[in-house]
């Protein structure tokens, strides 16, 4: 997100459980990676990070702020 609110980028489905078992797997991992072009101006920007447990129907967002200079 940037300082202002607006979006920057968006993966809504960044890790998504792909096999199938009897036993549902505890966590489906997932690696972020962030390519930062030359002209993104300085500035606060916050990753919105949204996880869904498909099993247990529970929602969760959480907030990180970083700086780019």
């Amino acid at each position: 997100m940037r300082a202002g609110g607006g979006s920057l980028y968006k993966e809504p489905k960044a890790a998504e459980q792909q096999e199938t078992s009897f036993y549902p797997k505890l966590y489906v991992p997932g690696i972020l990676s962030l390519n930062l072009t030359k002209d993104l101006a300085p500035g606060e920007y916050s990753i919105v990070m949204r996880v869904r447990d498909e099993l247990g129907q529970q929602d969760l967002e959480q907030t990180h702020k970083f700086t780019v200079e």
